[in-house]
Formats: C-alpha cells, structure tokens, sequence
C-alpha cells in the first residue's frame, strides 16, 4: 500500500534533512484593515505558508501592528494602480511604506521595475537580509519569452547597472532579482 504525503508532511520530512521544500504556496493577503490582514497573515503562517501583503489596500497602514512579530515568511508589496494595484496616495508616501517594510525586516520586498532607478538602487544598498523582488507587468497578454529577456536584461544593464554583477553571484529568474 502507497503512503500519500500531504505538501506540508513531504516539507517537514525535507526540514528534517536539511533540504529546501518542494513546494511553497504564497497566499496574497488584500485588506483594508490592518486587524483583519494580520490575522489572515497568521493564519497562513501557522499552515507553512508564505504571505504576500499587499500594503497598497490597506485604509490605514500601521506597520508596526502588523509586523508586530513575524510568524512565516512574508513579502510585502505596495502596487500602483497603474501596476495593477490599489495605492492611491503620493509616491513618496507609498515609498516610505515600502521602506518601512523593509525596517521591519520582511523577508521579500516587491518592488516594481518602474520605479525610480536611483531610489531601487538605495533600497538595495540597505536591503539586508531582505529579498528584492522586481516587478514588470504586462497587462494586455503574456509575453512571448524574448519580450520578458530584453525586459530583464533592460533591467539589469540599463536602469540597475550595479546589478551587473548579480547575473554572476545571484539568480535572475523571470524579472526577480535575488542575491542570495
């Protein structure tokens, strides 16, 4: 008789042996309320899974509530309306948010490509143990694959230049940039 294991079984047997998980399910948490996204963070971290919390629909945002402790791992992403999300403020306010997140030591910060380069470059230069995850949308269809290589390499030799060396040292996957 097989033995099924479940995705959570077959990843604490791989914790176990000191191996990366086969899988990781990210759950997007979109709330207007700090209590109410907390609470659905929590409730995905105690199951294994990573959280996407998406700062750009939150009425009022108050980090500190919110990263309060950090039960899982979590990415946190404040998108521009014109990017396919719900912020509605000033630039500046929505980059001192994001810059918040990143003080509060989340483990992902998603960040979009079309931002401003120099202020990419400053988040990068404090990241610290944070993952930066880039951000290009297309919202007219899926691009064919030499679409998203020119995007990428766009992004990595023209509007990040000190990135360079990261095609080297890090992975480049799909428009994400991790330096690990």
């Amino acid at each position: 008789m097989a033995t099924v294991l479940s995705p959570d079984t077959e990843n604490e047997k791989r914790k176990t042996q000191n191996a990366k998980p086969l899988l990781r399910i990210c759950v997007p948490v979109v709330e207007g309320n700090v209590r109410r996204a907390r609470n659905l963070y929590l409730r995905a971290a105690r199951r294994g899974y990573w959280t996407e919390l998406r700062l750009d629909y939150l009425e009022q945002p108050d980090l500190k509530r919110l990263f309060r402790t950090r039960p899982g791992k979590v990415i946190a992403t404040n998108r521009l309306e014109s990017e396919g999300g719900g912020w509605r403020g000033r630039e500046a306010e929505r980059r001192l948010l994001l810059e918040e997140a990143l003080g509060h030591g989340v483990d992902c910060l998603d960040v979009e490509l079309a931002a401003d380069a120099a202020w990419r470059r400053d988040l990068w230069s404090r990241r610290g143990s944070t993952r930066i995850i880039l951000s290009w949308h297309d919202f007219s269809g899926t691009p064919d694959s030499s679409r998203l290589e020119e995007v990428l390499r766009g992004a990595l030799f023209r509007k990040l230049p000190d990135l360079r060396a990261l095609q080297q040292k890090g992975r480049v996957c799909a428009g994400a940039v991790d330096g690990e």
